[in-house]
């Protein structure tokens, strides 16, 4: 009864502000960001003060949703790509981010369902904190907030997190990691979820002092996120979703908030703006993509080299190019049938001065394998299916 109370009195104090539009811009050197309203005035949180990470947690049709989408189309608003960036990642259907993916802010926004491209993205971001580390050092600056204007803070949103690393428990260590480390970075993680038990393992939750909760059937889930039960008893009316208690480092006590719904005409403004102001600036996506099915030789080749293939380092956010090492005799190649033995044999082939293929036929390959020495210095020899042959 006490939180139904506090919504009416919040409902009948919100009316001055009731619209995206009314949400003031957030200010100062830190990410503030209005996502509601809490007593007749928009209820600011800020990633570098009150966090630098936060939980968020709620029920499916409790809002979260909303918040998150709020959360960061405010940022957007009121900074440019070149102060922060974002990697949004939905682990519940594909669908919480698709209207964000306009805002020249966001690098990739990654789903289930492409499973193996999310999971490869964020195992990624360990070498994103190589790169920050050494980016900091080259500027001599102690953190990023030492770097403004050329390393801009990322800001890693996951929805339904507890799906995420329940599927990929190896995922526990990377959050923790840039839990730990971001701060100084300029790495900041809102994780959210239906659930706290089994999803947030403890270096994830000390360096998250910003909770949300929206409504949660389980008493205990609220006690893990703010310390109260106060969550388990906001209302599951209708006119109730969008409710949330948020606790910041500084607050005593949850506040209650009515998150604010950002309409998609507002995001069409903002993504114009944005553009209009970030022109020319280059967005650094935190990860690369997968290797394509198919790289032509001609956008590889290099002069003098036999190149094999592309190599693929995500946590290392490198995609080098392979070669065949000087001096070295020969190599191997193992694969099944169709798994393109025979395309790296034409590859290295296309590249060579001169090569000799080993005849199919058994006699023919006899006589091959006689006459190799009359082969002119720096010949290629192709030995494909070798074993069928000496098999024959």
């Amino acid at each position: 009864m006490l939180h139904t109370r506090a919504a009416a009195t919040l409902g009948s104090q919100e009316r001055g502000l009731s619209s995206f539009a009314d949400l003031p811009p957030g200010t100062g050197t830190g990410l503030a960001a209005a996502v509601g309203i809490s007593g007749g005035e928009a209820l600011m949180v800020d990633l570098v003060h009150d966090g630098p990470h936060a939980v968020v947690v709620g029920m499916t049709g409790s809002g979260k949703s909303e918040l998150l989408t709020t959360w960061v189309a405010t940022l957007c608003r009121d900074r440019s790509p070149r102060e922060v960036t974002f990697l949004l990642v939905d682990f519940k259907g594909g669908r919480t981010f698709d209207a964000l993916t306009r805002l020249p802010h966001v690098t990739g926004v990654l789903t289930d369902l492409d499973e193996a491209k999310a999971v490869r993205a964020v195992e990624s971001l360990r070498a994103e904190i190589t790169h920050r580390e050494r980016m900091l050092a080259e500027l001599a600056a102690r953190d990023v907030s030492e770097a403004a204007g050329t390393l801009p803070r990322l800001v890693i949103v996951v929805d339904e997190y507890a799906a995420l690393v329940a599927t990929h428990p190896g995922l526990h260590e990377v959050f923790g990691d840039h839990a730990a480390r971001g701060r100084a970075l300029g790495m900041h993680l809102i994780l959210a979820s239906q659930r706290v038990a089994g999803s947030f393992r403890d270096a994830v939750l000390a360096n998250a002092p910003l909770r949300v909760a929206l409504r949660v059937t389980d008493a205990g889930e609220s006690r893990a996120v703010l310390g109260t039960p106060a969550a388990a008893a906001l209302s599951g009316a209708a006119d109730a979703r969008g409710l949330a208690l948020v606790r910041r480092a500084s607050d005593d006590a949850p506040v209650l908030v009515r998150v604010i719904p950002c309409p998609r005409e507002a995001l069409v403004t903002i993504a114009a703006r944005a553009e209009a102001q970030a022109a020319g600036v280059v967005v650094r996506a935190p990860w690369l993509p997968a290797l394509p099915a198919s790289i032509r030789l001609e956008s590889v080749r290099r002069a003098g080299e036999i190149v094999l293939g592309v190599m693929d380092e995500p946590a290392a956010q490198r995609q080098p190019v392979l070669t065949l090492e000087a001096g070295v005799a020969g190599f191997v190649v193992v694969g099944g049938s169709g798994s393109g033995k025979t395309e790296v044999l034409r590859s290295v082939a296309a590249q060579a001065a001169r090569c000799a293929w080993l005849p199919a036929d058994a006699e023919a390959a006899w006589d091959f394998g006689v006459a190799l020495e009359s082969q002119p210095p720096g010949t290629v020899i192709c030995l494909d299916d070798v074993d069928a042959v000496l098999a024959r």
